[in-house]
This record gives C-alpha cells, sequence and structure tokens, in this order.
C-alpha cells in the first residue's frame, strides 16, 4: 500500500470495488478514485490490487511497513539504548556489561532483528506461543520483562539506604509477581522442569537480596524461608488452582478434567477437599442498575441522638448475622409486626452471606404477609451487606437472589435499608443479634454448605495448601545444614520481625 495512500483512503477504495453481483473492475476503480480526488496522485491497478489482497489476507488496509533483510552495520547503539530504557540505567554502562560478557553489539542487534519474525513462535493475547508448546520462550520473556520491572523499581532502594524492606517486599508481592504469573493457569506444567525453576529462583532471588539487603552468598531458600515467600513454582501451581476454581465455577471450564497436563490443577484442589466440588456462591459479574429500594448509612451521632427518628413509622425490621465455632446462624427481629426468626446456615457459611441471607428472609417474609403500598424499614448493622445491595456490580449468589427479593418486595411497597451501629443499646439490633446465635448454635438439616460455598473457603485452602507445600520443601531439602538448624520453616512472626527493621 503506497505510503501517501492513509487508511481511511484504502477503505474508500474498498468500498468502490465492491461485492456480491456488483464488483468493478480495478481499471474502473483507479479512474473513479482519480475522479473523487484530482488533489492526489492517481493510482495505479495495481496498488487497487495490492489494497484487495491486503485486506482479504490481514483483514485491514493499514500500511505495513516493507520487510527487509537486517543490517548489522545500522545504529551500532541502538540495542544498548534499548536495554538501558528497559533496566533504568545508561546505555554507558550496558556496553560495559556487555563487554564484560565478551558480546559484541553487532551480534546483539542481528539476533534482535532476526527474532522479532520467529515463524516458530506467535504471540496471543500476551503469551509466546511455541510449535511445541514448551512454554520455556514464554516463561524466559515473563523473566525477563520481571527483571526489567524489578531494576526500574531498584532506582527506589539499595541495600543500605531506600525504601524499608516492608514497601521493597510488597512492591515484588503486589506489582511485579503478579504480572510475572499472567496466564499462569496454561504454562504452570513448565516449571516441573529444571531448566525452568533454576530461571524462577534466579528471579525471586533478585527480590530477596533487595529486601533483606543480605550478602551475594546468603542462600536463596532461607531468604525466601525468613521473608515466607513460597517458591516461584509453587506459588504458580496456587495460582493454577485458584483460576481454574474460578473458570469452573463461572461455568466456563471446557472439556472434561484429565489426569495430566494444565487442567490436572483443579484434580489436585478437588482431591484435598472434596467439599470444593460443592455449588460456589460466587458467580459471573452481573449488573442490575434498577433498584426499587433506597439504603442509607447514616451516622453514628444520628443514631446516638434520636435512634427512633429513623425507624419512626411504617414496618421495622432488624436483621443480623453470626457466626461461632459452633457454626453459622442469621436472625430476623420484626418490630412492627412482631416477629422473630432464626435459621442455621451450617458451619462454611461466611458472616457476610450471613447478613445478606438475613436480610433476604426478612423480604422474603414479608412478601409471604402481601404486604402492599406500605413503608418497610430493614436495619441491619452490616454496612458491608449494604454496600453491596447498593452497588451495580453483583458477584455473588446470594445478593442476586437478595437484590431480586428486594426488587418484587418494592414494586408495591416503598423499602427503604438502614444502617444500625451494632452493640450500640438499639433494641431491635439486639434482639436480632441474639436470634441470630441461636441459629448458629443450632443444627442444620440438609447437606453442607446450605447456600453456597463463599469464595474465601477456596482460597483459604489453597493457602492451607500453599504453607504446607512449602514447609514440607524446607523439611525435605538438602543442604544448607546451619540455616535448617536455625530456621524452622516459613512463619509470618520472623517475616514480620523481618521487614520491620531498617536497612
Amino acid at each position: 500500500m503506497p505510503l501517501y495512500l492513509q487508511e481511511f483512503l484504502g477503505i474508500e477504495v474498498l468500498m468502490m470495488i465492491g461485492y456480491g453481483e456488483q464488483v468493478r473492475s480495478q481499471a474502473e476503480v483507479a479512474v473513479l478514485f482519480s475522479e473523487n480526488h484530482p488533489e492526489l496522485r492517481p493510482i495505479s491497478q495495481g496498488t487497487v490490487s495490492k489494497i484487495y489482497t491486503q485486506y482479504r489476507d490481514l483483514g485491514h488496509v493499514r500500511d505495513v511497513k516493507r520487510q527487509r533483510q537486517p543490517r548489522i552495520n545500522e545504529e551500532v547503539k541502538s540495542p544498548a539504548r534499548k536495554v538501558a530504557r528497559e533496566h533504568g540505567v545508561s546505555h554507558t554502562t550496558v556496553r560495559k556489561w556487555l563487554k564484560d560478557a565478551k558480546m559484541h553489539l553487532y551480534k546483539i542487534q542481528l539476533v534482535h532483528e532476526l527474532n522479532e519474525d520467529d515463524p516458530d513462535r506467535r504471540v496471543d493475547l500476551g503469551v509466546v506461543l511455541d510449535e511445541k508448546l514448551s512454554w520455556t520462550p514464554h516463561i524466559e520473556r515473563q523473566v525477563q520483562r520481571a527483571t526489567a520491572s524489578f531494576w526500574r523499581c531498584r532506582q527506589l532502594f539499595g541495600k543500605t539506604w531506600g525504601l524499608n524492606p516492608r514497601i521493597s517486599l510488597w512492591m515484588y508481592t503486589a506489582v511485579i509477581r503478579p504480572a510475572f504469573l499472567y496466564a499462569v493457569i496454561v504454562w504452570w506444567p513448565a516449571t516441573r522442569r529444571l531448566y525452568i525453576r533454576q530461571q524462577l529462583s534466579r528471579l525471586q532471588r533478585m527480590a530477596c537480596i533487595s529486601v533483606t539487603g543480605a550478602m551475594r552468598t546468603a542462600p536463596t531458600e532461607a531468604l525466601e524461608a525468613l521473608l515466607s515467600l513460597p517458591r516461584l513454582h509453587i506459588e504458580a501451581e496456587a495460582g493454577a488452582m485458584r483460576a481454574s476454581y474460578r473458570v469452573k465455577q463461572w461455568r466456563q471450564w471446557r472439556g472434561r478434567v484429565q489426569d495430566g497436563g494444565h487442567v490436572s490443577a483443579l484434580n489436585q484442589l478437588v482431591e484435598r477437599d472434596k467439599l470444593l466440588e460443592a455449588p460456589s456462591d460466587k458467580i459471573p459479574l452481573t449488573y442490575v442498575f434498577k433498584k426499587n429500594y433506597t439504603v442509607e448509612i447514616p451516622s453514628r451521632e444520628v443514631w446516638n441522638q434520636d435512634p427512633d427518628a429513623l425507624v419512626s413509622h411504617g414496618l421495622v425490621w432488624f436483621t443480623d448475622g453470626s457466626k461461632t465455632l459452633e457454626g453459622t446462624g442469621a436472625g430476623v427481629r420484626g418490630v412492627r409486626p412482631r416477629v422473630e426468626l432464626s435459621f442455621p446456615l451450617g458451619k462454611h457459611a461466611s458472616v457476610f452471606q450471613a447478613e445478606v441471607f438475613a436480610i433476604s428472609a426478612c423480604v422474603s417474609e414479608n412478601l409471604k404477609r402481601g404486604y402492599s403500598n406500605q413503608h418497610i424499614q430493614i436495619c441491619t448493622d452490616s454496612q458491608a451487606a449494604l454496600h453491596a445491595l447498593k452497588s451495580p456490580r453483583i458477584t455473588s449468589q446470594v445478593v442476586l437472589e437478595c437484590t431480586n427479593s428486594l426488587a418484587a418486595l418494592g414494586q408495591r411497597n416503598k423499602v427503604r435499608l438502614v444502617w444500625v451501629p451494632g452493640h450500640s443499646g438499639v433494641a431491635g439490633n439486639e434482639e436480632a443479634d441474639v436470634l441470630a446465635r441461636k441459629g448458629s448454635s443450632d443444627t442444620l438439616t440438609g447437606p453442607e454448605p446450605a447456600i453456597g460455598l463463599p469464595y474465601s473457603y477456596p482460597l483459604g485452602s489453597i493457602d492451607n495448601w500453599t504453607r504446607e507445600k512449602c514447609q514440607e520443601d524446607w523439611s525435605r531439602g538438602i543442604g544448607l545444614r546451619q540455616a535448617r538448624l536455625l530456621i524452622k520453616g516459613p512463619g509470618a512472626a520472623a517475616t514480620r520481625s523481618l521487614v520491620n527493621l531498617n536497612h
């Protein structure tokens, strides 16, 4: 496509060609284009043919740069400058690195240009796919990117100055490591190979040295144990477990779960805890914009000044949820009318689920009574539940069901959800709390879980597996006799005391 012919002009040429039975010849299109654009140079039939061929093969008419053979004697310093920009150092420093490594700039540039058009590799959605699906090129690329990001962060701290260890550790765990583990659900089996584990260990070692300021001779495994950092191949497998469970619960899992390959992460998770096969409370993101109810969160001062003014008229209900060692329960207390309800929810429901379920049970009771043209006020001490019911973004099944019930009740009534401070002497709230505790002590009739497994349960199960795996690797490891005598294993207390120190 000629350089002077812009993209919108190429689209116009395609429209002139037409489709179906009304197709113009290349000569007709060239003449018609010249008549419509006399200010431009006339185009030839060959140009029309190239535009049509490019659209057919590539799906667009943007200008594609002409491919050429790489010339190693052109812009010798550009590779050094590019590496310098990526690592945040001067190009003179990069040239010194290359000289120390006995790597010539001409060779660097030639390899770089030859790798730009590798027919055996393809980048799709940020993942490098090689012809054998070994994932080695992708992991090497991720390690290079994570290293570059790490060196950019290194400008903020050094071994004896800069940010404190706590911020440095957060920078690695919250910025660099999540970016490195992108799409880990498909490439995590590659971490079983020794070469890949060495690459991962090298990356994490840089972070450990920067956080602790340790000497170069400090063993990587000991630093990881002190910082409670799982080895990257363990963290990759845990990330694959989280992703596979989330995809399966969202009903996006295609095919059967096999014994090998990247889908085996789900097998390991389910074999560890059969309860994870139960339906989850987490659902794909759903939007509900129309609300037939209002949510009010007054301040504590308003409640302390005149608590009766907020619920002075209409039907008044109080709801609460409770979780104890015996189980989880929900309670509903009606002031007008006088009603007392308690519900056992089993051992696995979360407090948030209990709070939302209590509101949903109160709404169901109002629907059962067939109220119409009433002012209904439901008071709860859970701001988390109120914010979830107020937000248009819904990712919980129990929240979605409660929202639908509130919408049905609000069609014929005026419904208000009001926040009440907990354990502040409000009579209705205290009575609802007693009913919720009664429900938590009662035995659930039916299978567990009662209202869908909370998403925190599988996350906690995966975290426990990660801790056990780290402790097992540390206990059964070879070497580091002195370090194993002094360090019993990864622990939050040792990590907390270490990161609170200053370099």
